[in-house]
């Protein structure tokens, strides 16, 4: 009995070429305030992610998704005056103080952030981006 070799290279391909497919996740996540959230990512997000337009459409559901309990009540709006073009701004609804929160994008990765009173929160905010933010 012969046994032939097959060679399987076209999955091998696909699989090489997904494994070097970079997809786009949060790189680091700070609270601003009680309300707003600024996120860095790993790309700039897609211009229709951005559009404002999107809030008036009934199915609309943010790529973003905070928990435990926190509503984002916004799109992504990119922060200009940013030493990068992948720092965003985001609304949600009210945050805790002294609240560990887990955020993440489209599902993946889960990063936490932790809140604190309206002082210290600006403070590490000062932190982050000196005494001109």
């Amino acid at each position: 009995m012969k046994f032939k070799m097959i060679h399987l290279i076209l999955p091998v391909a696909v699989l090489s070429c997904m494994a070097t497919a970079h997809a786009n996740d949060i790189r680091s996540v700070i609270a601003v305030n009680d309300r707003t959230i600024e996120v860095q990512m790993e790309e700039q997000l897609p211009k229709e992610e951005l559009d404002i337009n999107k809030l008036l459409e009934d199915n609309y559901k943010s790529p973003f998704e905070i928990d435990p309990s926190v509503e984002i009540i916004g799109v992504p709006i990119l922060v200009e005056n940013s030493q990068n073009d992948n720092v965003y701004r985001i609304s949600v609804s009210l945050l805790s103080e002294y609240t560990l929160y887990r955020i993440s994008y489209e599902g993946k990765r889960k990063r936490t952030f932790l809140t604190y009173n309206e002082q210290q929160t600006e403070e590490r905010y000062k932190k982050r981006y000196g005494e001109t933010f």
